[in-house]
Formats: structure tokens, sequence, C-alpha cells
């Protein structure tokens, strides 16, 4: 069960992480 709680603390976190890699990718490149 805490394995589970980890993976979907670990996804949200990763997503984030994209998220916010993608914004300052746009914000740079101006598209």
């Amino acid at each position: 069960m805490w394995f589970k709680d980890l993976q979907s603390t670990f996804n949200q976190r990763w997503f984030h992480c994209m998220t916010a890699m993608n914004c300052h990718i746009t914000l740079v490149t101006g598209k």
C-alpha cells in the first residue's frame, strides 16, 4: 500500500517537474 502512495507521489512530482520545464522552455523559446 505504501508503495502505491510512494509511486503516486513520485509521479506527481515528476509530472510537476516536466510541466515546469515545459513552461520554462516555452518562455525561453517564445513558443
